[in-house]
């Protein structure tokens, strides 16, 4: 006689999600995603100094892997990046209404 199957726990999928984002070398967000592949140490240095960072904290974070970043490091450089974009945005939608 068959056992009946079991649904696997929440904590079960994401212990599973996470193993199988590590074995693919995933980064869960795009941001992590940029920062380890696309940017070079110099991107990644200007958008930690934008961040607020000390120069030498800037320094150490740009040779770091996104995942290394202390938490409150990443939001600061996610707000950078945010304001920029923002500033961007306003910027460039302005030179499209004087053309």
């Amino acid at each position: 006689m068959q056992q009946p199957a079991t649904l696997p726990t929440r904590d079960q999928i994401a212990a599973h999600l996470e193993r199988l984002r590590a074995a693919a070398g995933g980064e869960r967000s795009p941001l992590g995603r940029a920062w380890n592949h696309d940017m070079q140490r110099r991107e990644r240095l200007f958008w930690a100094r934008a961040a607020g960072l000390g120069p030498t904290d800037s320094r150490r974070v740009a040779c770091l892997d996104w995942q290394m970043v202390e938490p409150t490091a990443q939001t600061a450089i996610r707000c950078a990046l945010a304001r920029a974009a923002d500033r961007a945005k306003l910027l460039l939608s302005e030179g499209k209404a004087d053309a």
